[in-house]
């Protein structure tokens, strides 16, 4: 039950924050939503850090999830 909790907290947390980031970031946090808590439960969001921090575990991620972060550290185009 607190484990769901946590993932309940941190979607809601993940879901508030993408709607103000960019696109494709956004679309990151979303898809890489079972993959933070696990790796980057301990990294403050903004400024890139979580971005940083999954792409610092590629072969943990999720394959959506290692897509996504590929896709948002290229930036806009």
């Amino acid at each position: 039950m607190k484990r769901s909790l946590v993932v309940l907290l941190v979607g809601t947390v993940i879901a508030a924050q993408a709607a103000r980031a960019p696109p494709a970031v956004a679309e990151a946090r979303v898809a890489c939503e079972t993959d933070i808590p696990p790796m980057c439960a301990g990294v403050q969001s903004g400024s890139g850090r979580i971005l940083t921090c999954l792409k610092q575990h590629p072969e943990q991620v999720s394959d959506g999830c290692h897509q996504a972060v590929v896709k948002a550290a290229r930036g806009p185009k």
